[in-house]
């Protein structure tokens, strides 16, 4: 293992993205040689067979832009994943608070989730909503883009836990449950 010159000797290194930290552990437990360059931004330089990469959270330099624009937009990863034939919440693309409402009126979904189609780590993210004036209380801090960038998810809920994959070629190389923030 080759770590930052002396910063983490005999300690355990800690990094500020668990995903990061996944993926570490990971590098660690299969004796592959790495270098953390930032734990502030999650950057890993990772070497094998006379070659380096570098890992930045959980972007790899294997997947190619389209990937990497697909992975970033909900809606356009659970078309992909549909297309796969892999089960996913039904979901509604809404652009505007007043559409939202009308559609969350006609299907009357509840419970249901409110989302944008980008972003990560559950920021504006709302599940379990039970109620319109629950849901019309939220719809402000979901649409918080100017007008043309918004896109928003109202999905059905569904009550159960929440795992991330990593997914390197056919294979799961990883796991990790995502606990949601509680009280």
């Amino acid at each position: 293992m080759l770590i930052k010159k002396g910063s983490y000797q005999n300690k355990k290194i800690k990094l500020h993205s668990v995903s990061t930290q996944v993926i570490l552990e990971s590098l660690l437990k299969k004796g592959i040689k790495f270098e953390v360059v930032s734990r502030r931004f999650n950057l890993l330089k990772i070497f094998y067979k006379k070659k380096y990469l570098y890992i930045k959270t959980t972007s790899f330099p294997v997947n190619n832009q389209p990937a990497c624009m697909i992975a970033h937009n909900k809606f356009l990863t659970k078309e992909v994943l549909r297309n796969f034939k892999i089960p996913v919440p039904k979901s509604w693309l809404v652009r505007t608070r007043s559409e939202a409402r009308k559609l969350i009126l006609a299907k009357k979904l509840f419970p249901c989730v409110l989302k944008p189609t980008e972003g990560a780590h559950g920021y504006h993210v709302y599940a379990n909503i039970e109620s319109f004036k629950e849901f019309n209380e939220l719809l402000p801090l979901v649409f918080t883009r100017p007008r043309e960038h918004n896109n928003i998810l109202i999905e059905e809920y569904i009550k159960g836990k929440d795992y991330r994959l990593l997914v390197v070629g056919d294979k799961v190389s990883a796991t990790m449950e995502r606990i949601p923030a509680h009280v």
